[in-house]
């Protein structure tokens, strides 16, 4: 069990509010977007502090037991604490260093390498053109290493591996919805270049939860990004609820209530207001300890066809006398 202790600062009915939250999480078996039974995110955000305590709040992620990078996590004010690993591909290229949606399996770290391709630089790296050449930080996957991560309702999925010069190169496996996409040998050329694999893009078979994966067999393999469109059609919904109810809910100081959420058509959803952070598509999160104060709970989820966001409202009053 991990516990860390976040302090944080929240704009809250024009007052300034300050609190601090111990938060315990716990690694829990993934589950699909289908599953029976919701899911549990972790919280990004401390809530502010009730008149008899420090608050808690409890969460369990649907962690995949690799954790992310500190320097991964979600940052709230003035504190970080690790999102949910791995969060849900955004659409659109999602890059190396975006370790949020990464998670890393065995011997894998980052190396710079020079390379001359079609690509460019990510925008933390300043964006240029790398057809004239570029060096660039990119993931390294020494034999027997692994990177993987979630997406739902996408249309098409490709990653950017590398064919190299180099000796000790190997093969790239590319894996997505439990097939493998790709097998990609990566000792060619004498200059390093990055290339989407598989090509064409694979075409995801249907619209619910899939794991992806890029390992390295028979040497090292290096990756810089992974690129997903999402399917268009209607936006999704979402349904945010204090409680099981719509919500405005009240309570006393200190409170406890459980906060929960649904969705469907969904390929992506993320928390704002008085919390934030990546959140599953589904799942809950049971606040303990919260102080007097007025709180929005938004999440708003994503797919091809656009966003909506759902909100529920919660007063919590100083104690009685």
């Amino acid at each position: 069990m991990n516990h860390q202790r976040i302090c944080s600062i929240f704009t809250l009915s024009s007052a300034l509010v300050a609190g601090c939250a111990e938060i315990e999480s716990a690694p829990d078996a993934s589950r699909g977007r289908d599953a029976s039974a919701t899911d549990s995110a972790r919280l990004d955000a401390a809530a502010p502090p009730s008149d008899s305590g420090t608050p808690t709040m409890d969460a369990s992620a649907a962690d995949t037991g690799v954790a992310p990078r500190p320097d991964a996590a979600v940052t709230v004010g003035d504190s970080s604490v690790a999102p949910m690993s791995p969060a849900y591909l955004r659409d659109g290229r999602t890059f190396d260093q975006e370790r949020d949606y990464i998670a890393w399996e065995g011997p894998v770290d980052y190396a710079t390498i020079m390379h001359r391709d079609g690509t460019s630089l990510p925008p933390s790296e300043g964006g240029g053109s790398c057809g004239g050449g570029c060096n660039e930080n990119v993931t390294r996957l020494n034999s027997g290493g692994r990177i993987r991560g979630r997406m739902s309702y996408v249309q098409t999925f490709s990653v950017q591996v590398a064919s190299t010069g180099e000796g000790g190169a190997g093969t790239a496996v590319v894996e997505a919805c439990g097939m493998v996409v790709a097998r990609v040998s990566t000792s060619g050329g004498t200059v390093a270049g990055f290339s989407n694999q598989p090509q064409p893009a694979f075409s995801v078979p249907n619209a619910g939860d899939c794991e992806w994966s890029v390992r390295a067999e028979g040497g090292h393999v290096y990756v810089r990004a992974v690129t997903v469109g999402y399917r268009g059609g209607a936006p999704p919904t979402v349904d945010v609820r204090v409680d099981g109810t719509n919500g405005p809910a009240t309570f006393d100081a200190p409170a406890s209530f459980l906060l929960s959420w649904t969705s469907t058509s969904a390929a992506s959803c993320v928390a704002s207001a008085s919390w934030s952070g990546a959140r599953d598509l589904m799942g809950s999160a049971m606040m303990r300890g919260v102080g007097a104060g007025n709180y929005i709970y938004t999440v708003t989820c994503a797919n091809g066809g656009g966003t909506t966001s759902d909100s529920v409202a919660v007063t919590v009053n100083r104690p009685p006398g």
